[in-house]
């Protein structure tokens, strides 16, 4: 597992993908999760 933030840029990462929604399948019987994106504020 890599560090989630770090002040030493060796440890960080590039080139990594982006999305435009996270999904949690199964969550419960039947149900999933989704985080849609939204917009940025105006």
């Amino acid at each position: 597992m890599w560090p989630l933030n770090s002040n030493d840029p060796a440890k960080w990462r590039t080139n990594v993908g982006t999305y435009a929604h996270l999904k949690y399948g199964k969550v419960h019987l039947g149900v999933d999760l989704i985080y849609p994106q939204q917009s940025p504020a105006t």
